[in-house]
């Protein structure tokens, strides 16, 4: 059975373009990423998602309105808070403009559906990001809400028929889940120490359940690359062990949110 990529829409992405539309989701962008970021951040301190106030990490005071804004509030509050005078997380401020950076340029590469969902993704992917980043945690109920909405994507929205959709997706949750778990018993056996955390193997089988074994696979080769880049420079420039844990889970999002756009420049 032939496998069909999920990133197989042939549209040139310039055709048409409202550059006033690319301001709106840039916009979009920055709201949904200041949401992604307090909600990782609610989450690794289990808090409450939807209905707490902001507040500020330090002297906990609610903040207004005008503070919350995206990269505005940031500009207007000189990057501190306006109660405490402590230094705002530039993480935030970072967060906002990635999501903002990857709307643009899924707006312009992919049709309607396709870029909502991958709009959608780039969110749950966010959120694992920061939250592996912060406290080495993976959220079950997101990595579970990437498996089924990748099954969704791939079984009703993809080019595919229903029934190929859910093998491909089937194919790439099995796969991206024994491929770690092997890798973690093996890393044991030799060590007596885990490898990969418990929410890794999990990341893995949602980003199957999205871009299939094959794209899974190449995106966990590059994401290994760049976690080893990464602590072989924190091991010579700030003094870490090789023991020290790496947040894996952030590198594996990361590739994972290039990945649609690097396709098209191939």
């Amino acid at each position: 059975m032939a496998i069909i990529s999920p990133f197989t829409i042939e549209v040139n992405p310039f055709d048409n373009l409202n550059f006033l539309y690319l301001f709106y989701v840039g916009l979009l962008g920055l709201c949904f990423g200041s949401f992604c970021h307090a909600s990782a951040l609610r989450i690794v301190n289990n808090k409450d998602i939807i209905f707490q106030k902001s507040r500020c990490d330090h002297c906990n005071k609610v903040l207004s309105w005008w503070h919350i804004i995206p990269v505005v509030g940031f500009i207007l509050c000189y990057g501190r808070c306006q109660f405490c005078n402590k230094k705002i997380s530039i993480q935030n401020l970072t967060s906002e403009l990635f999501l903002s950076l990857l709307f643009v340029l899924y707006f312009i590469h992919f049709d309607t559906e396709n870029f909502i969902f991958n709009a959608i993704f780039s969110c749950l992917f966010l959120i694992c990001m920061i939250t592996d980043w912060t406290k080495m945690q993976l959220n079950f109920p997101v990595m579970i809400l990437i498996i089924i909405l990748g099954i969704i994507f791939n079984s009703f929205l993809n080019v595919r028929p229903i029934s190929s959709g859910l093998v491909f997706s089937f194919y790439g949750i099995l796969a991206g889940w024994v491929l770690i778990y092997l890798i973690n018993q093996i890393y044991f056996y030799f060590r007596k120490m885990n490898g990969f955390g418990e929410g890794d193997k999990w990341l893995l089988a949602g980003i199957g359940s999205w871009l299939g074994y094959e794209q899974m696979f190449f995106i966990f080769i590059y994401a290994t690359i760049l976690s080893a880049l990464w602590g072989i420079t924190n091991i010579m420039f700030n003094n870490l062990s090789i023991k020290t844990k790496i947040p894996f889970g952030l590198f594996l999002c990361i590739i994972t949110l290039l990945h649609p756009i690097i396709i098209f420049y191939k």
